[in-house]
C-alpha cells in the first residue's frame, strides 16, 4: 500500500477539489432564470470533469501492475516531489477560489498562472509574465463577453 499511496494521492487531491468546487459554485455564482445555461453551467461542467477524469487515474494506478509500479530509490524522490507539486498547485486553486471575490479575477488569475507554472519548473519570469498576461486576457474575454458571465472586480481590478 505504501508503494502506491504516492500513485494515488494527486488523483484523491483532485477529487476533494472537485467535490470542493460543487460546494463553491452555488455560493459564488447566482443563479439566472430565462436562460438556457446559466452563469452555472460551466464551472459545474469542469468541477465533473476534473471529478471524473481523476477517478478515472485513479482507477488506473490503481489497476497497475506491481511491476510498474515498484520503484528505485531515485525514482521514489522524484514521486516525492510530484505528490509535493500536486499538493501545492491544489492549494494554490483553494486560495484563488477564496481570493477570487476579494482581490479580483484578473490579478488572482495572473498570480495562480505565474505560481502554478513555477510550480511545473518554469524559471524564465519574463515568459511567465507574458504567458500568464495572455491567458488571464484570453480567459477574461471569453468570460466577460463571449460567455457573457459576470467577473469578480475585487478591489484591485
Amino acid at each position: 500500500m505504501s508503494e502506491r499511496f504516492p500513485a494515488i494521492l494527486p488523483p484523491l487531491f483532485m477529487i476533494a477539489f472537485g467535490i470542493l468546487l460543487l460546494f463553491i459554485i452555488p455560493q459564488q455564482i447566482a443563479e439566472v432564470s430565462g436562460q438556457g445555461v446559466g452563469p452555472r453551467f460551466f464551472p459545474y461542467v469542469l468541477a465533473f470533469m476534473i471529478i471524473s477524469m481523476s477517478v478515472v487515474s485513479l482507477i488506473t494506478n490503481t489497476l497497475r501492475d506491481k511491476a510498474v509500479q515498484s520503484m528505485e530509490s531515485t525514482e521514489a524522490g522524484k514521486e516525492d516531489k510530484k505528490t509535493g507539486r500536486v499538493i501545492l498547485s491544489f492549494t494554490l486553486l483553494v486560495f484563488w477560489a477564496f481570493l477570487n471575490p476579494i482581490i479580483g479575477f484578473v490579478v488572482t488569475t495572473f498570480l495562480l498562472t505565474v505560481a502554478l507554472m513555477w510550480t511545473i519548473g518554469s524559471r524564465h519570469l519574463l515568459k511567465m509574465g507574458l504567458y500568464s498576461a495572455i491567458f488571464t486576457f484570453v480567459i477574461y474575454l471569453i468570460a466577460k463577453y463571449l460567455l457573457l458571465l459576470s467577473i469578480p472586480t475585487g478591489i484591485l481590478l
